[in-house]
């Protein structure tokens, strides 16, 4: 397979050879497509997530919150 990419992606390539990140331009395409490949099934999975949330919002499931506990719950989670 054979790639073109613009000048700004190619000096990129060629910075993370010559930083020793990549010994080809093949490994970092390789890593690229894979954290492609993962980045779109996260996607997905939070689609289907969102997707699954509006369902059961429109079904009457759920329960009205303020701002105030929604960001006290936040807080508690950070913790």
């Amino acid at each position: 397979m054979r790639v073109t990419v613009t000048s700004r992606l190619d000096a990129y390539v060629k910075k993370q050879l010559e930083s020793g990140e990549y010994a080809s331009a093949d490994a970092l395409v390789e890593d690229a497509l894979r954290l492609h490949a993962a980045l779109q099934a996260q996607s997905q999975s939070l689609r289907q997530d969102i997707e699954a949330g509006i369902r059961s919002l429109d079904a009457g499931d759920g329960k009205q919150l303020s701002a105030a506990s929604v960001k006290a719950a936040v807080h508690r989670r950070r913790l």
